[in-house]
This record gives structure tokens, C-alpha cells and sequence, in this order.
């Protein structure tokens, strides 16, 4: 009978041991708004940025966890569409950041910090339209390329369910079309407020 206790006692520490040393899985969905800023040697233009997506966090630990995720993200100049000879960007991406996360205690809630490439797929270039010419040669070419690379660091506090806090996008290659010499190096960045959801 003491065998017995001791043997099932020994299957279920080992049992314990296993689970903690196996890769927890966790699903998260998650809301984005903040401000884009879109540089070039010429200046810069600010607009809106709004993203929502969906990220498989897969812990290495309880302080390390490596999440990939899935991003709709749509870009749109503050400026008013309807302003005469005016033509605001307003863009769609498909992006796919892979994110280190870093998880630090604080009493029974949590610090997030997170840092990682993000790659993105532009599904929404916008094309140019110069109201003053009809018939320039710019007008319905696209004003963006296919795909580009940025990098993506954040600050999260979590509590419950929740992670809150801020998140940023570093633009590291040119996303614009070039035609022709006249045009610049432009580079997307943006910072916007998180709640993400997380089960």
C-alpha cells in the first residue's frame, strides 16, 4: 500500500513537473488607435492609425513568452478629404509582428515589455490624384510598395485579463513608390494606445 501512495505520488510530481516545464499557449485580441507620422527628406505629414489583431503568445517561461501575430492596420491623414487640391494618404496594411515579451511582476499584476520585427504588407496603396492637372501622368499610380520592415517596441500593463498600454512602429525601409529620381526615401512611424484581451 506505501508503495503504492509513493508511486502515485511520485506520477503526480512528475506530472507537476512537466506541465510547468511545457510551453503555455495564449490567444490574445487586441485594439489600436494613435497618430502616424509618414517622414521624408521634404517634411513629414500626421494622420490617424488603427489596428486590430490577434497574437498566439507561446511562454517559455514565466517571464519570457515569444508572441507572432496578425494585424489589420489602416493609416488616414488628419487632413480633410474634401479640401480643394489636397491629396491625403490612406493606406491599409496586413502586418505580421513577432514580439519578444519580457513579463515582470507587480504584486498581482504584471509589466509587458515587448520588442520585435514587424513586416508588413501594404493591401491599400492610395494613388495619387493632383486636382489641379486631370490629366498628369501621376494620377492612379500607386503611391506605395508591396511590402516593407519596421520595427515594433511596447509597454504594457496587465492586470485580469487585460494588457493596457502603448505601442509604437518604427519604419526601417523606404515605403514609397519611386518613378523617378524626384522622389524621396519615406518611412511610416507611429505610436498609438493598446487594449489588448488576452485568454
Amino acid at each position: 500500500m506505501k508503495k503504492l501512495l509513493l508511486s502515485i505520488a511520485l506520477v503526480l510530481g512528475m506530472n507537476n513537473v512537466v506541465q510547468a516545464q511545457t510551453k503555455k499557449f495564449e490567444h490574445n485580441i487586441y485594439w489600436s488607435a494613435g497618430m502616424v507620422t509618414e517622414a521624408s527628406h521634404y517634411g513629414s505629414s500626421n494622420g490617424y492609425s488603427f489596428r486590430t489583431g490577434y497574437g498566439l503568445n507561446c511562454y517559455f517561461s514565466e517571464k519570457f513568452s515569444l508572441m507572432p501575430c496578425i494585424t489589420l492596420r489602416q493609416e488616414i491623414e488628419t487632413l480633410s478629404f474634401n479640401e480643394v487640391g489636397a491629396d491625403p494618404f490612406c493606406y491599409t496594411f496586413v502586418d505580421v509582428p513577432v514580439m519578444a515579451q519580457f513579463h515582470l511582476p507587480a504584486g498581482k499584476c504584471k509589466w509587458v515589455f515587448g520588442v520585435g520585427p514587424m513586416f508588413s504588407y501594404c493591401i491599400g496603396k492610395d494613388s495619387y490624384y493632383v486636382d489641379a492637372d486631370p490629366n498628369d501622368w501621376l494620377n492612379g499610380k500607386e503611391k506605395l510598395n508591396d511590402f516593407s520592415v519596421g520595427v515594433q517596441p511596447s509597454i504594457m500593463f496587465e492586470f485580469w485579463k487585460l494588457r493596457v498600454g502603448v505601442e509604437g512602429n518604427i519604419g526601417l525601409t523606404n515605403v514609397c513608390k519611386k518613378y523617378n529620381q524626384s522622389f524621396e526615401n519615406t518611412y511610416i512611424h507611429g505610436i498609438v494606445g493598446t487594449v489588448n484581451f488576452h485568454f
